[in-house]
């Protein structure tokens, strides 16, 4: 299989619209800051795997329930002649390149993919278009604690299926503060989640130079431009 069959979606919503269900930070606009640098985060980890990928937001979403837009999101990315979607989102500061690299590597060989998160849902799914049943992936029980079960029952269906190590999403102080204290925890990321717990009043100036410094990764090292869906 050609990587260019294999397309990734980062499916997140922007900071702004993160802030409003998502509380980690007690004040301000932290919440937005920190989402927007989620955002940059994973799509950096993403353009190190060097696939075509697609950031849909909120501004692209189409569909009233969660169900029904991350749905829509990977029929869109079929229709443009991929076969097989690799689906992440932007609150599992674990994620790394080589997990998505491995979910490429179990689509490689016709596999469907999960990584489970701490809460018995999933932070990546691999899907392959020959086997997607767009109907039943729309009405599971997204955004609960019975979402990796579902999923595995629904994509497992000729024991054909990758599981990745389970990982935390952050989507409270608590699983915050938990995360931090893992020692697999990236060092870099570790110091500049703790800078915004601290609501220390430099954290705009140091989001200012992460997004500038993101922003020159991207522009080195790539063989191809990414595909943006914004």
């Amino acid at each position: 299989m050609k990587e260019e069959q294999v397309a990734i979606i980062i499916f997140a919503q922007t900071g702004k619209k993160e802030r409003i269900s998502k509380h980690i930070l007690s004040s301000g606009n932290g919440d937005e800051l920190l989402f927007d640098f989620f955002n940059k985060n994973v799509e950096s980890l993403v353009i190190k795997t060097q696939l075509p990928y697609f950031f849909i937001s909120e501004k692209k979403q189409i569909g009233c329930t969660f169900g029904e837009k991350i749905t829509n999101a990977v029929l869109s990315v079929f229709s443009k002649g991929y076969s097989k979607v690799i689906v992440v989102g932007n609150d599992c500061p674990q994620l790394k390149a080589r997990q998505i690299r491995n979910a490429f590597e179990a689509l490689n060989v016709n596999k469907e993919v999960i990584g489970k998160d701490n809460r018995g849902g999933a932070y990546l799914i691999g899907l392959t278009k020959s086997n997607f049943d767009s109907r039943s992936f729309q009405e599971l029980h997204w955004q609960t604690n019975r979402l990796f079960d579902e999923l595995y029952n629904l994509l497992n269906t000729s024991n054909d299926i990758e599981i990745l190590p389970v990982l935390y999403n952050l989507n409270t102080r608590a699983e915050a503060s938990f995360v931090l204290k893992l020692s697999s925890f990236k060092s870099s990321l570790r110091k500049i989640i703790l800078l915004f717990l601290s609501h220390h009043p430099a954290r705009q100036n140091i989001f200012d130079q992460i997004g500038t410094s993101i922003i020159i990764f991207y522009s080195k090292g790539l063989r191809a431009p990414p595909l943006f869906v914004l």
